[in-house]
């Protein structure tokens, strides 16, 4: 939609924003990060925003932030390990330590020091 309403209808940022009701902040990153350079029927450079770019980008970015945490699959877990070190003052390594004594699965901890 953007790409259309951009490159062939040259609507404006502003108009964009009103026909999505997104913020003219968030249409003009989208476009920045989808700008590319084409040539032209008279081979002149034209600035176009191709939502393929902006999409590959943004996945690109995604990839930086890791995987998932594994603790957000089971909330049973998070509410032990925060009732450990809540209320019984225990170290996130001594837990750890526990949940390896009583559990099946070996747990991993890694803490910045």
């Amino acid at each position: 939609m953007i790409e259309t309403w951009y490159n062939c209808d040259k609507r404006s940022k502003k108009e964009i924003t009103e026909l999505l009701h997104k913020s003219e902040r968030t249409i003009r990153r989208e476009i920045k990060r989808g700008k590319v350079i084409v040539k032209g029927y008279l081979w002149e450079d034209l600035e176009e925003y191709s939502a393929r770019i902006a999409q590959g980008k943004y996945e690109y970015k995604m990839t930086g932030k890791g995987p998932s945490l594994k603790l957000d699959q089971d909330i049973n877990l998070v509410k032990q390990i925060e009732k450990e070190i809540v209320e019984n003052k225990k170290s996130p390594k001594i837990i750890v330590v526990e949940l390896n004594e009583n559990m099946e699965k070996d747990f991993m901890i890694n803490l910045k020091q």
